[in-house]
């Protein structure tokens, strides 16, 4: 969600606008859907794998690698591995703001932040993405390793360029997402 006010936050609201001249807060909420019925006994956590950041300081200059998607997903799945007694009910990508304290020195990533804010400025500012794990502990479990041998993949559909489409509204010369899950 994004405010312009901590005191004003509308969790309704489906849209927002940016100017880029006023500084805006990004706040991230958790929205739980659930289905009423007799009461599960069960715990909700989640898990965060962030990518491994190689930062190096030669002459002034700060170099910044992060480890592909793949490698937080192939952590994910060693990570379920060693589980036991929880049920994987969601996988997310986040994007989280990467943090550099004072300007200067290692960038950080806080995953337990409920929000950053952005402000007009000519610095470079990084953003990473995460792999987040919601599970469900269940506290009369049958199966205690269920993960034990899991293999997690993804797949990734981006919008297609095909040749000659250059009259879309939202994002000229790409196919909108009705047709990009069509293919």
């Amino acid at each position: 969600m994004e405010t312009a006010s901590l005191d004003k936050i509308d969790t309704e609201n489906c849209l927002w606008w940016e100017s880029g001249r006023t500084t805006r807060m990004y706040v991230c909420g958790i929205r739980l859907f659930y289905e009423q019925g007799q009461p599960a006994f069960e715990q909700i956590g989640y898990h965060d794998e962030v990518p491994d950041i190689a930062q190096d300081h030669e002459n002034f200059m700060h170099r910044v690698r992060f480890a592909p998607f793949s490698s937080i997903v192939s952590k994910a799945a060693h990570w379920l591995q060693g589980q036991q007694n929880i049920r994987a009910v969601n996988f997310q990508s986040l994007t989280f703001k990467a943090e550099r304290p004072g300007g200067m020195g290692p960038y950080l990533i806080e995953t337990t932040q409920s929000g950053f804010a952005e402000a007009p400025s000519l610095l470079e500012t990084r953003y990473i993405k995460i792999l987040r794990i919601f599970y469900v502990k269940d506290q009369k479990s049958e199966n205690s390793s269920l993960y034990s041998s899991v293999h997690l993949t993804t797949r990734l559909f981006v919008p297609a360029r095909p040749a000659g489409a250059l009259n879309r509204r939202a994002f000229p010369g790409c196919l909108d997402a009705e047709a990009t899950s069509e293919r």
